[in-house]
């Protein structure tokens, strides 16, 4: 019926993709990361509802909007919608501009299925690279190495046992000593070898690579220089610092400030609707950083009829669907674990007598006894979860008319609101709630939708809609 162990385990680690698989899960954006809105695709045979708050945070999270527009028809004549989280802009450019000016470039023309529209989309960014001047690129090439290099001296510092701002006393002596060497070079392997581990952007050209060296080593050598001063480092690790940087853009390493894409809706050969999202960064050496994310596509298997996507801010959707928060999920996972071991072990203390040392092999054999009865509570819980919880929610959503799609999603994105409200944290999930349905026969339609002006007193704006 479901993807449910997919499910269950995005609801185990919720944070959003873009910053999962990064070395280390080093934040070498230079802002403050988090989910900042909600937005929710609930999809069954008939439809595909989309519904977007309004919140969008301005610089480092100081300033908290709630008016920004994150739903869009992405053709004004074709079933196909648009939603961004995440990062509001491309390198400034918002993303409501990019994707009116791909909507005004498309005009009528249609497209037998969903991929193609997505694909013709990010096309046409990578075809307005223009957009994106010299500078802007290598601001942001400046921006991450410095923040890899000095996130790599930190890591290292705290392997030495020394405080943070090992780059600094670098910097200010001149020379690294020998010890200091060693660690960082051992830290910059293998974040280098973790990189490398990565996946490649598949949307990246062949060259790219060539391209981005050519491109930046001199810019790379003087951030090293910034950031080190005379210091000698030694050829082989600036050889590997340098390759870490250009790893870090062709690779599938994303941060939190990186922006959500997601497309649904139909193409004109396809019944049911389907929905594709990625993850973009910026334009680097002319290029997109751009990586598919999960696909979705309803059909008629029972385990393709329905699916309840949340993007951004997603603990309350889980916790809907699937009877429990999953933060407090995993807090229950690590108590139970903690609990069993400690148990087996007093028990076997127990058993030797008190002050008895346990045998390495009776501790290696209590681990694997306390592993195996762990991961059968895990399965046990997920199949309760199963039962109890998702079926009976994906029975429902099965067989729901259009209008209730539409009311789910804009529940669903409310009670994160909600949530948020009666906390203490930033409120980056509010204001109004746009919401639409797309369907196979009536296409894109809004079932709410704000406007920063009066329609009755702008009629030119509807007359002028769809010249």
């Amino acid at each position: 019926m479901i993807r449910l162990i997919q499910y269950v385990k995005n609801a185990a680690d919720s944070q959003p993709r873009r910053n999962r698989g990064a070395p280390h899960s080093v934040n070498m954006s230079g802002n403050v990361s988090g989910a900042v809105t909600a937005e929710i695709a609930i999809m069954n045979q008939s439809a595909v509802a989309l519904a977007a708050d309004s919140a969008v945070t301005i610089g480092r999270g100081e300033r908290i909007f709630d008016t920004a527009n994150k739903l869009f028809t992405l053709s004004k004549y074709a079933p196909v919608g648009a939603m961004f989280h995440g990062n509001a802009s491309l390198m400034d450019l918002p993303w409501e501009t990019a994707i009116k000016c791909f909507r005004a470039d498309l005009g009528h023309q249609r497209f037998a299925s969903l991929q193609e529209y997505a694909d013709a989309f990010l096309n046409y960014l990578a075809a307005h690279v223009s957009w994106f001047p010299q500078a802007h690129q290598e601001r942001n090439v400046r921006r991450v190495a410095q923040l890899a290099f000095l996130a790599i001296s930190n890591e290292a510092a705290v392997q030495l046992g020394q405080p943070l701002g090992l780059a600094e006393r670098i910097k200010a002596a001149g020379t690294v000593a020998a010890a200091e060497l060693t660690a960082f070079t051992n830290v910059a392997t293998r974040w280098q070898t973790d990189a490398q581990n990565l996946p490649r952007l598949a949307r990246l050209s062949t060259n790219f690579e060539t391209n981005f060296a050519a491109a930046y080593a001199s810019l790379i050598a003087q951030v090293r220089q910034d950031v080190f001063g005379t210091a000698a480092l030694g050829s082989g690790l600036e050889a590997v610092l340098d390759e870490l940087v250009v790893l870090r853009h062709s690779q599938r390493w994303f941060v939190d400030d990186s922006s959500g894409l997601v497309i649904a809706g139909f193409g004109d050969d396809e019944l049911f609707p389907r929905l594709r999202s990625y993850t973009v960064e910026y334009v680097v050496a002319d290029e997109v950083r751009v990586s598919p994310g999960l696909d979705y596509d309803v059909g008629l298997d029972p385990r393709q009829a329905t699916f309840i996507v949340p993007f951004a801010q997603s603990d309350e959707t889980y916790s809907f669907v699937l009877g429990g928060n999953p933060n407090l999920q995993q807090y229950l996972r690590d108590t139970v674990q903690n609990c069993m071991a400690e148990l087996a072990r007093d028990a076997a203390q127990a058993t030797i007598g008190p002050g008895s040392p346990i045998s390495p092999t009776v501790t290696a054999q209590l681990a694997t006894m306390v592993a195996q009865r762990v991961q059968q509570f895990d399965d046990e819980m997920q199949q309760h979860q199963f039962n109890r919880y998702a079926v009976p929610v994906y029975q429902a959503v099965r067989v729901l008319p259009k209008e209730d799609l539409a009311s789910m999603a804009e529940a669903l994105v409310s009670l994160a609101s909600l949530r948020l409200k009666a906390s203490i944290d930033y409120q980056t999930v509010g204001g109004p709630v746009d919401v639409a349905v797309i369907s196979k026969g009536d296409g894109f339609i809004w079932i709410s939708r704000k406007h920063y002006f009066r329609p009755e007193l702008n009629p030119h704006f509807g007359a002028n809609y769809y010249r």
